[in-house]
């Protein structure tokens, strides 16, 4: 009973006797009827669902500013909040994704470095890339501009490393020819001008192609269609930013390369001349 409680014997350190109820106030209330736990922790789970059409990258972000600062600020440090289900999947998804970008950059660069027999020209290839994320960001706004739901989760992430593969076949295109028309003896300004001017229409036609086939996708509503706005958006916006300044900017920035190696070069045959003159054979 509670008199029962409230005079049962506690024995202090120094051996001292005294009752419970001198020491604390007993009353009769309510209590979890099982502890749960969570890694060795005492753990009260909530949950939450969402509601038809909400988005779950949006609502995390909410729920973090409005939700769990607040309650963590007036919480002892002992205590945490973390997310599970859904929330915690998508977390690390979205982080094995951003990685999985990164990887497919670095797997770009080595392969075009194995193509090109050439540490430049890919780093010139990849310039593309920050202009396709530029681009993709662009994609969203202008979708959200015509009144579109796409929102940047996880297919929208998709879209990202999408892009990185796909963008630098313009680059690629361009190069290619550049250093073919060299090969022939063509002067190097006046190879890039050919490059440019045979592969425009190429180009223009894989990029128009590609981009008209998924812009009623980015841009229409319909049934399900929010589901996949945001990597069509990402995609569309990519390409054709990407695409616009490609032919401006890689014949530019390969040119710039090709002085730099040329001025290198130039240094070099200037060096090896007073060895020669010396009785020095150089290979």
């Amino acid at each position: 009973s509670q008199a029962q409680l409230e005079s049962l014997p506690l024995v202090t350190p120094r051996g001292a006797r005294t009752a419970l109820g001198a020491l604390a106030a007993v009353e009769l209330g309510s209590g979890p009827v099982s502890v749960n736990r969570a890694e060795r922790q005492r753990a009260i789970t909530l949950s939450v669902h969402l509601s038809p059409g909400a988005v779950l990258e949006t609502v995390l972000q909410k729920v973090q500013e409005q939700v769990v600062g607040p309650v963590l600020a007036g919480l002892p440090p002992e205590y945490g909040v973390r997310f599970g289900g859904s929330a915690d999947k998508f977390s690390s998804t979205l982080a094995a994704l951003t990685n999985s970008f990164w990887l497919a950059i670095l797997i770009s660069y080595l392969l075009l470095v194995a193509l090109f027999r050439s540490w430049v020209s890919p780093l010139v290839i990849l310039v593309t890339v920050p202009l396709a994320l530029s681009g993709g960001m662009l994609g969203m706004w202008f979708t959200h501009v015509l009144g579109s739901r796409a929102s940047y989760d996880l297919l929208a992430m998709l879209g990202f490393v999408i892009l990185a593969g796909i963008v630098v076949n313009n680059a690629i295109l361009i190069i290619h020819q550049a250093n073919n028309l060299r090969a022939e003896g063509l002067e190097r300004r006046r190879a890039l001008s050919e490059s440019a001017q045979t592969r425009l229409r190429p180009i223009l036609m894989s990029v128009t192609t590609s981009v008209f086939a998924m812009l009623p996708l980015a841009a229409l509503p319909g049934a399900g269609a929010e589901l996949y706005q945001g990597l069509a958006a990402v995609v569309v916006g990519g390409l054709v930013v990407s695409t616009v300044f490609t032919l401006a900017v890689v014949p530019a920035l390969l040119s710039l390369g090709w002085d730099v190696a040329e001025s290198l070069g130039g240094r070099e045959r200037l060096a090896r001349v007073p060895l020669e003159r010396a009785g020095y054979r150089i290979p």
